[in-house]
Order: C-alpha cells, then sequence, then structure tokens
C-alpha cells in the first residue's frame, strides 16, 4: 500500500523530471527560433520560467544542457537511417552502390534539416559557447559512417577509403550550402531540381572512379 509518506517521496525526481524536460523544450524553441548564435542560459531560463541556478544544478551549465537535449532530440541519425534500407539489404549491395546510397542519404538529410545546419555551421565559429556541442554531434554522426564502412561492410582498400573522406566532405559542404549560399556553380540546389542534378554527379563521380580501379 503506497502511503503518504512514500508518495511526497517520490514528488521530489517527478518535480525534478518535469522541470527538465521543460528547459530542454525552451532549450529548443529558442534554438529554432533565434540560431543558435542566440543562445544562452538567461534565454533559455526566460523561456522556461525557471531560475538560472537549475541549469547549473540539472545539467552542469549550457553544455550540458545542450548535450541532453542531443541525446534525447534523436538528432543524430542511426545506420538504417543514413544506408537508406535494412542492414542485410545494404549489405548484399556493391560497394560502388553503398557509397551512392549512403552520401546521398546523408547530404540530403542534412540538407533538409534547417537544425542540423544550424549546429554543424557552429563548428566553424570556435568563439561560440556550444562550438563543442557542434563538434561532438558531428563527431558521433562521423561514428556512424564508420561503423557502416569498418564493421557493417569493412572497406580495406585504401582508394575506397580516400574516396569515402572525400565524398563525405562534399556532401557536408552542399548540404550545408543549400540554405546559406544555394547557387552551386550556377546551379540552385535549394531547389529539388537542382539538388537532385547535384547528387546524379556525385553518383557519377563514384562511377568513374569504380570503372577506373576495375581498369587498373
Amino acid at each position: 500500500m503506497t502511503t503518504t509518506k512514500d508518495k511526497k517521496l517520490g514528488k521530489g525526481p517527478l518535480k525534478r523530471a518535469a522541470t527538465e524536460a521543460k528547459i530542454l523544450k525552451a532549450f529548443e524553441r529558442v534554438l529554432k527560433r533565434d540560431g543558435i548564435a542566440h543562445v544562452g542560459v538567461n534565454a533559455i531560463v526566460k523561456e522556461a520560467g525557471v531560475g538560472k541556478g537549475l541549469i547549473y544544478e540539472y545539467f552542469g551549465g549550457l553544455e550540458g544542457l545542450a548535450d541532453a537535449w542531443v541525446a534525447q532530440s534523436h538528432f543524430i541519425p542511426d545506420v538504417e537511417e543514413i544506408i537508406g534500407s535494412p542492414m542485410a539489404e545494404f549489405q548484399q549491395q556493391s560497394i560502388q552502390q553503398q557509397l551512392k546510397a549512403v552520401h546521398i542519404n546523408y547530404a540530403t538529410m542534412i540538407k533538409d534539416n534547417w537544425l542540423a545546419q544550424q549546429i554543424f555551421a557552429e563548428e566553424l565559429q570556435p568563439n561560440n559557447k556550444l562550438s563543442k556541442i557542434a563538434e561532438y554531434v558531428r563527431n558521433q554522426i562521423g561514428k556512424t559512417h564508420e561503423e557502416i564502412f569498418t564493421s557493417a561492410t569493412p572497406l580495406q582498400d585504401e582508394d575506397h577509403i580516400a574516396l569515402l573522406f572525400i565524398i563525405h566532405a562534399a556532401s557536408n559542404y552542399l548540404a550545408l550550402r543549400a540554405k546559406q549560399s544555394p547557387t552551386f556553380n550556377g546551379i540552385d540546389i535549394s531547389t529539388d531540381e537542382g539538388w537532385d542534378s547535384l547528387m546524379k554527379m556525385m553518383s557519377t563521380v563514384i562511377d568513374i572512379f569504380e570503372k577506373g580501379k576495375s581498369k587498373s
């Protein structure tokens, strides 16, 4: 039987969990509304309607709060989201097909996620308080890529590894440009038509690479 004393003991953890959730939602609203450059403790506590001390007590500060938000928001895609198919099906594809699927899916996911673009671009702003979180997110996604091509379908060939690095860098660059500076070599990559054209070019590069390797 639950006693009055038991109920009282349960209020503290429940209240804290509710307040943490409230702060996390406030963090996300400020981030989406004002952009990452304007996220700060004062803005978040005002949005949440809580005392500033709770940010430090519950999360250890702004970076801890951002880290907690990343963890609970499913911001980092899992392997199957990036490969675009069940793992068993993906493993049956050629390396050529795998490289195309991974980087086109990845680039398009980033291009379509304004918040992701904000956070990744922030990695280039070392003086901002959230730059470590942007770096953390980027590293976590890098680990997902590493899992795909070291565990799921291990790459042994140095040429393929080099191509992987270059295509990944191109995916990041093009995805970030799609909103910030959408005209790329005369192609408007903010449109579906322009973006699809560029993704086909990326596929062509992979095809040419594989054709060259088959002849060597």
